[in-house]
């Protein structure tokens, strides 16, 4: 007897095999450069491989095919390397994440010997993109292989467009500006060679510069060629081709810097094109499409040159013209010529659905009414050829909604193919009136009393579907998707999702006729055949039967009728479509409220379990040991159960499936024995009894690991999974980092779900780990995840942790001698750095700000930790800072959020730029005096030159006098209203910072208990803040701006003479009672909260702009100059605190008194306000002119 011995596991490919396996020889047999051509010669080496058995030889050549088979995405930045395919159950093709660090070694070993060029640049992107420790060497090596390819028209169609693209990213990625720059000569030059050549190749060259922003110097110049390019082919009466690059040369001359007029000049010529196409039309409706494009495009020029062009005049002129066709596209259009009264019909769907269960309802829904009777139709049709109009004796253009000419319809003729072409035609198209009839008369009266007697939830389409013996297999969830859309009103939603799933329906019965719904071309690619070809199929009528094949044609393929499946594919699937007549979008829009209502109180998110009894598992049983289906259902269920009602097949074959994945995920090793079980075959006797077993299973417990759709609904899962939260462990992290509001940036997921969800996951906290939302607790560093430096994310400071390449904790500039910070890596120290700062909540911000911007430049782009910066490179810093990569900048948008960028997506200021380098370099001093760095390379960077202001402090922002106190007289007059509360705030606010000088910081942070009268001076209050740099200092307060808080405060039942009140002198008048809004506020131990900055920013332009209207409605010259209503509606907060230091200082107030009570260090800063004025520069400049001029 012979011991079976296990095979020993396969060893490591190496570079070595993967170089001698013959990938070159395959290459040679299809020499076409593109990846496609590639992979598919690989695979035909894989299949000898293997039938010669070199297991090695095989094994490598299917690394090499999966490498050529990635689609390279340029678009998708963060990932540019897409799979071949992706199935709806999560399944998909290969990516450069499934290598093994074995793997992408040999591959980098291999990189440099390879001589194809293709694959020698794909070899070295992935190399570079999935370990950038490999160093720079491979960026620049596939930036040079993706370049070599020539730019003619055959490489640049197949490969070279993309590739070149994705070295363009890859130099601006590493910071390569000379290799930037040779590639913008390139593709550029390529251009100007191809813009004289006939087609439009030309455009295409300039794609990857003007998707990654590139070639800004050259715009101009591009502009101007493709002007020239649209002025000749408009010469040559090439409209269309005239129009493309006029387009082209708008948006280039957009980019160019002063090119306004030459920018207008081309969108005016793209508009006369579109107009002269309109002309040329022969259809109403095509020119009805060409004069509305036209108006758009004369409406986009800038108002500047409106009147050079005479762009309104051309507009009222094309409008003309649009009503015009308008009119003649009603006489092109056939009149309905009966009128029907569907109200017999309306009454009898309605009672028909009185007193059903809701599955009996549905049931009884699909019945309605009968389907069209083909033949009929038919008949009708031959007699109408007989007695029609001589019309139908000549062709016919059949046209889409947006002016495509889709079909050409036949003339009738006297027999033959026209004759039944046309016959058919006008049979499908007298269809049409009457399934719009059915809906009207009886589906929508139908809806409407189920809408009002029965509520269905998302489950119950989903149980229908599942059941459904048409369903597509695994598309289930979306069909329920979309009959629920209709459900609940939405039609358009329901017809994107369900018009695709249909036609998947189609080919799938098609298939399974025995049917071809693909074609095989001579490439060896496989084509979908077109819905409108299918139907055409004579086994459509063995699928569906005659009646329905041709209810399907008309609706969905008709070019002359709804053509739902062209509309969707097409993007003009829109509520005019779908819900054209009164009745129907009144019942939209009503029901679309109930939808609304009916969400919000949806909080039914956890998948429950499914439960079978033991007939299902008796019947499993029989099932898989194939026993006929109609044999089993007379045996064990009764004729109205609901597993026969909706396909007995079906059920059992999902209670399989479930069992299997249910045993398997119990128990791993299981796997291979209920191999067949999953896809149907021979099921032996033990996995026969296995899947029985699972009954007795333990219900699964959720594990970190698991997808969220295993375990939520797949509205939850799809909002969940656009947070690039995929499984539970992943939720839990995000909850953790994100604190108590986590789920306010989750679309779709309020507080009631939000609640219900955190329940969900504390009951299974003995396998997920606890989670704690009701504070927000700083996670611990060694918890967070590591930033995967490959990705492409950029999360801010205190999201990530970093790996220990990356960490510093090996770092070349680290100290040798004893360190004072208890820190152990760069995250660390600068945690400890910026503790420092805890009590200045500004400063804070402004240095967490640059640290983490150069902690993830350094990882990122440097490939280095910040604790082995060096001066070289932290001058590359600086020129980064400059002009930051694109990937790095965008809108502001909150932390939390995957919008956000380190960067502002608006150039840095020269002064922002200074105080970065400072910035660094005071945080860099501070890790060198500390002994966590070994010496501060930011010493010998020089800081960027900045234009010194004369007046550093924006004065001229100040209001006049005249223009501060008509502002205040009418805020004044807005206070006196019973409903004026938040005038009387804002006032309060106005006064304190324009008649006493106070920061707005200072404004919101200042008490009732600090304030009181002077003991000096009659009339005048004293108040006492803490302002900039924790400098304590007392400010006056005016009679009026008392006045105002008194206001203020009686708004909010307060007594402000009351004795021992210590709380904030400006609070808002209703603040929502929960411990967020309350924290956010500064409420104190009573209660009393106050203002933010913020807030404060938002009332008070707020009141500005009401003081504005209303100046404005009154007439500008009644109270102020039209310089100071231009001011008002410029001013922000700040500028009030520079109004008091202006005023204050010409009407004679001591300029050390003006100081003491703005706070300034030094009286130079108080000294601007002397200086102020241009007024006095320019007195001072007239009397000089003009004694001169004695």
């Amino acid at each position: 007897m012979t011991t079976a011995h296990p095979e020993a596991p396969e060893q490591p490919l190496t570079a070595g095999d993967v170089a001698s396996c013959g990938y070159e020889a395959a290459f040679a047999r299809d020499p076409e450069p593109w990846y496609l051509a590639m992979s598919t010669a690989l695979n035909s080496e894989i299949d000898t491989a293997r039938r010669e058995g070199e297991r090695t030889r095989e094994r490598a050549l299917i690394l090499l095919a999966r490498i050529c088979s990635l689609q390279l995405d340029p678009d998708n930045k963060t990932a540019p390397f897409q799979p071949e395919w992706r199935a709806t159950d999560g399944r998909r093709g290969f990516i450069p994440e499934d290598l093994s660090t074995d793997e992408v070694a040999s591959l980098s070993e291999l990189a440099g010997s390879v001589t194809n060029p293709l694959l020698k640049a794909r070899l070295a992107d992935i190399v570079w993109l999935r370990d950038r420790r490999r160093g720079i060497a491979f960026a620049h090596m596939a930036i040079d292989t993706y370049c070599d390819s020539a730019l003619d028209e055959n490489n640049w169609l197949l490969s070279a467009r993309d590739g070149w693209r994705r070295a363009l990213q890859l130099a601006r990625g590493i910071g390569d500006a000379d290799r930037v720059a040779l590639i913008e000569a390139g593709l550029l030059q390529a251009f100007r060679d191809a813009v004289a050549a006939p087609g439009h190749l030309s455009l295409s060259y300039l794609g990857p510069l003007w998707a990654e922003d590139a070639a800004r110097d050259n715009a101009a110049e591009v502009g101007q060629l493709l002007a020239e390019h649209a002025e000749a082919r408009r010469l040559e009466s090439a409209y269309r081709a005239a129009l493309e690059y006029a387009e082209v040369a708008a948006r280039w001359f957009q980019r160019a810097p002063n090119s306004g007029p030459r920018r207008a000049a081309m969108l005016v010529m793209a508009g006369h094109m579109m107009g002269t196409l309109g002309d040329a039309a022969g259809a109403a409706l095509a020119q009805k499409y060409w004069y509305a494009k036209a108006i758009e495009m004369f409406r986009s020029v800038p108002g500047a040159y409106r009147h050079d062009h005479q762009v309104d005049d051309i507009i009222a002129s094309l409008r003309t013209k649009q009503d015009a066709a308008g009119r003649a596209e009603l006489d092109e259009m056939e009149p309905f010529e009966y009128v029907i009264d569907l109200a017999p019909y309306v009454s009898q769907a309605a009672s028909r659905m009185h007193g059903h269960s809701p599955l009996s309802a549905l049931w009884t829904l699909v019945r309605i009414h009968p389907l069209p009777n083909r033949e009929q139709f038919i008949a009708a049709a031959e007699r109408d050829a007989v007695t029609g109009s001589a019309g139908r004796l000549q062709d016919a253009i059949v046209f889409a909604g947006d002016g495509r000419a889709v079909a050409r319809r036949p003339s009738m003729g006297v027999n033959g193919a026209g004759r039944n072409a046309q016959v058919l035609a006008e049979a499908t198209q007298a269809c049409h009136p009457l399934c719009s009839m059915t809906v009207t008369g009886f589906i929508l009266p139908a809806l409407d009393t189920m809408w009002r007697e029965m509520h269905f939830e998302l489950d119950t389409f989903l149980a229908l579907a599942r059941h459904a013996p048409l369903a597509p297999g695994g598309r289930a969830g979306l069909v329920a998707q979309g009959l629920h859309a209709g459900w609940c009103g939405d039609f358009v939603q329901a017809t994107h999702i369900l018009v695709p799933q249909f036609e998947h329906i189609v080919r799938t019965r098609l298939k399974a006729a025995g049917a071809l719904t693909t074609t095989h071309d001579a490439d060896g690619l496989d084509t979908e055949i077109g819905l409108s070809k299918l139907i055409e199929r004579p086994e459509m009528i063995e699928a569906f039967d005659a009646d329905l094949t041709f209810t399907e044609r008309a609706l969905l393929c008709d070019p002359a009728g709804p053509n739902l499946r062209n509309m969707v594919a097409h993007g003009l699937a829109d509520e005019e479509l779908v819900g054209g007549t009164p009745y129907r979008r009144q019942s939209r829009r009503r029901f679309n409220e109930k939808r609304k209502k009916i969400m919000a109180q949806n909080t039914n998110i956890v998948i429950p379990p499914v439960a079978y009894n033991r007939t299902d598992y008796t019947a499993l049983r029989a099932y898989v040991q194939k026993l006929p289906i109609q044999r089993i259902a007379d045996l064990y269920y009764q004729e109205d159960s609901p597993q026969v009602q909706y396909g007995l097949e079906r059920f059992l074959i999902r209670m399989r499936d479930d069992l299997v994945d249910r045993a398997i995920g119990h128990n791993p090793a299981l796997a291979d024995i209920l191999q067949n079980a999953r896809r149907g075959g021979t099921i032996t006797t033990k996995a026969l009894s296995i899947l029985v077993q699972a009954a007795d299973i333990p219900e699964p417990v959720p594990a970190p690991a698991d997808a969220v759709g295993r375990w939520f609904r797949p509205r939850l899962t799809a909002a969940l999974r656009g947070e690039e939260v995929r499984t539970l462990g992943e939720l839990l992290a995000m909850i953790r980092v994100r604190g108590p509001a986590w789920w306010r940036a989750v679309p779709r997921v309020g507080r009631g779900r939000a609640d219900i969800l955190e329940r969900w996951l504390r009951r299974h906290a003995a396998t997920l780990g606890t989670v704690d939302t009701d504070a927000r607790a700083l996670v611990a560093l060694e918890n967070l995840p590591v930033l995967d430096v490959t990705a492409g994310v950029l999360p801010p400071l205190g999201t990530y942790s970093l790996s220990t390449l990356y960490d510093g904790s090996r770092g070349i500039n680290r100290a040798e001698r004893f360190c004072f910070i208890s820190a152990a890596n760069d995250l660390e120290a600068i945690d400890c750095y910026l503790a420092r700062y805890e009590g200045q909540p500004h400063t804070l911000r402004a240095y967490r700000r640059e640290l983490e911007r150069l902690m993830l430049w350094s990882v990122l782009v440097a490939c280095k930790p910040i604790s082995s910066l060096l001066v070289d490179e932290c001058q590359a810093y600086v020129r980064f800072v400059a002009v930051p990569a694109a990937r790095f900048c965008g809108p502001r948008a909150p932390r939390t959020s995957r919008r956000w960028r380190p960067f502002s997506d608006k150039a840095m200021s020269p002064a922002s730029q200074k105080q970065t380098v400072q910035i660094l370099r005071a945080a860099f001093e501070y890790l060198a005096r500390v002994r966590y760095l070994g010496g501060n390379p930011w010493l010998a960077v020089k800081d960027p030159v900045v234009d010194i202001e004369a007046d550093p402090i924006r004065v001229d922002k100040a209001l006049t006098a005249e223009a501060w106190e008509a502002l205040i007289a009418a805020l004044e007059r807005r206070a006196q209203q019973a409903d004026g509360g938040r005038d009387r705030i804002a006032l309060a606010m106005l006064l304190l910072m324009g008649d006493s000088g106070l920061r707005r910081a200072e404004v919101v942070s200042a008490r009732r208990g600090a304030l009181g009268p002077s003991r000096h001076v009659s009339g005048v209050w004293m108040l006492k803040v803490v302002g900039k740099g924790r400098k304590k200092r007392v400010l006056p307060v005016s009679p009026r701006t008392i006045d105002a808080l008194r206001a203020h405060w009686a708004d909010l039942g307060a007594n402000f003479d009351e004795a021992g009140n210590d709380r904030p002198l400006l609070s808002p008048l209703v603040i929502p009672a929960t411990p967020a809004a309350l924290a956010r506020h500064g409420a104190d131990a009573g209660g009393h909260a106050g203002y933010t900055v913020g807030a404060l920013y938002d009332v008070v332009m707020g009141a500005l702009r009401r003081v504005h209207d209303d100046l404005k409605a009154v007439g500008s010259d009644a109270e102020l100059a039209q310089e100071d209503m231009f001011a008002l509606l410029e001013a922000t907060p700040h500028a009030f605190r520079h109004t008091f230091g202006m005023l204050a200082v010409e009407g004679g107030v001591d300029l050390f008194v003006v100081q003491e009570i703005l706070g300034h260090a030094s009286a130079e800063t108080t000294a601007v306000y002397v200086r102020a004025r241009e007024r006095r520069l320019a007195e001072a400049a007239g009397t000089l002119f003009h004694d001169r001029s004695k």
